[in-house]
């Protein structure tokens, strides 16, 4: 039962930083494009967490406090996605530290998606700012999902 409820927060974390960095993708290519074209091309470029986190703070979309949170961010996935098969294999070999394994995972998964409230803030400034359809994006973002889960 504890290996799973151990899986199911891997999946958690996992989940929470694609939504992040959809989120960022979404807002640099809203930001820097002009066309359908040009913003699939954007949103399509393969970048890591970092690199998106860089190019938002290198066009100023955020003020100094989410720009710390998404680096912060950034350090929480990267820590969680090198150290993950060192801790998750040393936990299933201590019951005691799967428990607490668990738990730094839901911290993990909290500080993610309180960064991508951030960046979807930005968005919905944008929408309501008329200058992003809001459906539009929610329709893009949910196809980018997609095709992550059948990747």
């Amino acid at each position: 039962m504890k290996r799973t409820l151990l899986e199911a927060s891997i999946g958690r974390v996992t989940i929470a930083a694609n939504g992040l960095e959809s989120s960022l993708k979404l807002v640099i290519s809203i930001l820097t494009t002009d066309n359908d074209e040009s913003f699939e091309k954007e949103y399509n470029k393969i970048r890591t967490l970092g690199v998106l986190i860089q190019r938002a703070v290198d066009l100023d979309i955020f003020d100094n406090l989410t720009n710390a949170m998404l680096r912060r961010a950034c350090k929480i996935r990267n820590e969680f996605t090198h150290a993950l098969s060192e801790k998750y294999t040393n936990s299933i070999n201590s019951q005691g530290s799967m428990y607490d394994l668990i738990q730094e995972f839901v911290t993990f998964r909290e500080e993610l998606n309180q960064a991508a409230h951030a960046v979807n803030q930005k968005l919905n400034e944008m929408a309501s700012n008329g200058g992003v359809n809001l459906d539009d994006v929610k329709t893009r973002a949910k196809k980018a999902l997609q095709a992550w889960e059948n990747a």
